[in-house]
């Protein structure tokens, strides 16, 4: 049967077509015959082509049909011999139900630009408000290398405990159940009590020291917190001694982690930009959470392969060793630590004093006097423990006693002369000669005075590097001569010198600039003729 859809012209368009399109009764019997009605029936049968599709066989109905070409894209029927319109190409009936989405929207994958924006969205949450512009430039970096140490080092942990319980006994039916947990509690207890003891000695000495230097202090941490996992993991060996190995590996894990995070605070300072100390540090907790556990599941994925040897585990957690120093190193030096101590203030006087003797050894004293940037620092930067840093060690001895820098005491009295009494430091040098009468070792004593600030440091320091300069290339002059000679040089400097440190965002307060070591000695003058130490 046919079935009258529409009237007139629209009608007459589309006849051809109407008894394959009774097939579709269950689409069209809400359309009537209305031609205002015609594009909501068009829409529905283009959803329907793509469940039948076929192609137009008849030539004449693209020219002689003015119905849309949704119509013509749906089904068209041939016409047999004897006239009429060939049924036998049926289409199958439509089943209850919703209509199906077109093939062009089903199982379709979301594309790569809106998986970058759902993951944008989910990264947004562990990143400081303002990112990237409320955080330093190697935030990035940093944040990188962190959540991969946190990673390998949760891994280790979980190795670690898992040699713990058997060296315990745990799962031995030869090992009392209290007994047991009585050693582990008091190897807790006793590590707790190491790491009091140790938080007590950060409060005098090494305070400044952490807060000057938070990189060194920070891979110290992360070598501490290794070989007390060492330890931990070798306890098996020997578990008749499993409290003692046991506690000595858990104080040095409490050491790591106290070290860790009064380090922590300080990089964390150098990475907000905008005051938001509080978000960055909220935010690396929260980093530091989903590293550790990523770090767990990881840890459980490998104890089977291990299968309990503790060889097997112990070269597992060689492995990881290796990624947790590498990680940490890495993640320290994408930090650029903006206030000054002495290493880092050494090496840009280093570098500033080069290019002053350039640009004297040049023609007409052309050239440029080079003062490095906080990121520039932070490549040449060394901090591992137990190495030396830069030559000064060797040379530059800060915080001496009076008796140490003035043997005579007429000496004393030429250096307050020729450096004039309205320096807050003193300093003096000794030249060790060779033989044949050249200069061999410099040795240079600076002593601040007890009122010094921040740019009181910085003049001590270039007036003590300018000297040292000027003594290893002087030959046979005096040295005495050479002190006031350096004086007038630092004198000539230190303005354009201190003026370039603010200007490549070094700070230079009281507070920030940090280059006398824990046992340094400071000099008060209480008369022009008296001082004390």
């Amino acid at each position: 049967m046919r079935r009258r859809l529409v009237d007139g012209a629209t009608a007459a368009a589309i006849r051809p077509r109407c008894y394959r399109l009774s097939r579709l009764s269950r689409l069209s019997t809400h359309v009537k015959t209305p031609a205002s009605n015609l594009k909501i029936w068009e829409y529905r049968l283009s959803d329907a082509a793509s469940v039948f599709p076929t192609t137009n066989t008849d030539p004449s109905s693209s020219s002689s049909s003015s119905s849309p070409s949704t119509l013509q894209t749906l089904y068209t029927p041939s016409q047999n011999p004897k006239g009429g319109w060939d049924t036998s190409h049926s289409a199958p009936p439509l089943q209850n139900g919703p209509l199906p989405e077109p093939l062009s929207k089903r199982n379709k994958l979301p594309s790569m630009e809106t998986l970058s924006l759902q993951m944008q969205r989910v990264v947004r949450h562990f990143l400081p408000a303002g990112y990237p512009t409320s955080v330093a430039p190697g935030y990035k970096r940093y944040i990188g290398y962190c959540m991969a140490a946190n990673t390998v080092g949760s891994a280790s942990m979980v190795l670690s405990t898992q040699t713990l319980l058997l060296a315990v006994g745990v799962g031995s039916s030869a090992t009392a159940p209290m007994a047991a947990a009585i050693n582990w509690v008091m190897k807790d207890g006793i590590g707790q009590l190491g790491g009091i003891l140790f938080a007590s000695k950060l409060g005098s000495a090494a305070n400044s020291s952490i807060d000057s230097d938070p990189k060194r202090w920070r891979v110290a941490s992360s070598i501490s917190m290794d070989c007390a996992t060492w330890l931990e993991i070798l306890s098996p060996l020997f578990p008749q001694y499993f409290l003692p190995i046991a506690s000595v590996a858990n104080v040095g894990k409490n050491i790591g982690f106290l070290t860790a995070s009064a380090s922590r605070a300080a990089i964390h300072q150098a990475l907000a930009l905008k005051s938001n100390l509080g978000d960055v540090t909220a935010k690396a907790g929260s980093q530091s959470i989903l590293a550790s556990l990523a770090g767990t599941t990881l840890g459980i994925g490998i104890s089977p392969l291990l299968q309990g040897d503790v060889a097997n585990v112990a070269l597992g957690f060689a492995v990881l060793s290796v990624i947790h120093q590498y990680c940490t190193y890495n993640a320290v030096r994408s930090v650029h630590l903006r206030n000054l101590n002495r290493h880092r203030l050494n090496l840009v006087l280093e570098k500033f004093v080069e290019s002053i003797m350039t640009v004297s050894a040049e023609p007409e004293g052309q050239g440029q006097r080079i003062v490095l940037s906080p990121a520039e620092v932070a490549e040449m930067e060394k901090f591992l423990p137990f190495i030396h840093r830069d030559e000064t060690e060797q040379w530059l001895i800060i915080g001496s006693s009076l008796t140490k820098m003035f043997p005579e005491n007429s000496e004393f009295d030429h250096v307050r002369r020729f450096i004039g009494k309205k320096e807050h430091y003193l300093i003096n040098s000794l030249v060790i000669k060779e033989q044949h009468g050249s200069v061999g070792a410099v040795s240079v004593y600076l002593t601040f005075l007890k009122d010094a600030e921040g740019t009181d440091l910085i003049r001590g320091m270039l007036h003590a590097h300018i000297l040292r300069a000027m003594l290893t290339s002087s030959g046979q002059k005096q040295e005495s001569d050479l002190i006031k000679v350096s004086h007038v040089e630092m004198l000539s400097l230190v303005e354009a010198f201190v003026e370039a440190l603010e200007k490549n965002g070094w700070e230079i307060s009281t507070e920030t600039v940090q280059v006398e070591a824990g046992e340094a000695k400071r000099l008060q003058i209480q008369d022009p003729g008296l001082i004390s130490g």
